[in-house]
């Protein structure tokens, strides 16, 4: 069984980050770090959709939509990115992993663009959290002697 922690030095299956940047680093870092989070997270999210068909008897589900959010902060710039999973590009190939900006937000600009920018933040998290915790009930639905198999 798949039981969430609130711990915050223990995450089980990330999916939602937060990369803040130093003084010293520029943009094109910042955003490979959320990158290569992203991607841990969005293959967390894939193996848990996946959970039951892993086992070969079912294809796995590639449904190409963004479960992993990340964000970044560097200069004043709030910017957010979705990721998601590509099915293999040849047959037993691995999946790939895509990052996309959704938006960013000038924070520094105005009141109305940081409350912009912190309103998207909390949502994506929450939605996050939706994601997560249906894919992990989905996933313990799925155990054997569960009270409701999924198929």
């Amino acid at each position: 069984m798949i039981v969430p922690t609130r711990e915050p030095d223990q995450p089980v299956l990330p999916n939602f980050f937060l990369q803040l940047a130093h003084t010293w680093q520029s943009r094109a870092i910042v955003r490979r770090q959320a990158c290569h989070f992203g991607a841990y997270g969005a293959r967390a999210m894939h193996n848990l959709q996946n959970h039951h068909r892993q086992d070969g008897t079912k294809p796995l589900v590639h449904d190409r939509k963004a479960y992993t959010f990340s964000f970044t902060l560097n200069g004043g710039e709030l910017i957010m990115y979705a990721h998601h999973i590509l099915p293999p590009m040849t047959d037993g190939g691995e999946p790939e992993h895509q990052m996309t900006r959704v938006k960013t937000f000038d924070v520094n600009k105005s009141h109305n663009r940081l409350r912009e920018g912190v309103l998207a933040f909390r949502n994506a998290r929450e939605l996050a959290k939706i994601y997560r915790d249906d894919f992990i009930a989905a996933a313990n639905s799925a155990l054997p002697g569960s009270e409701t198999e999924s198929d």
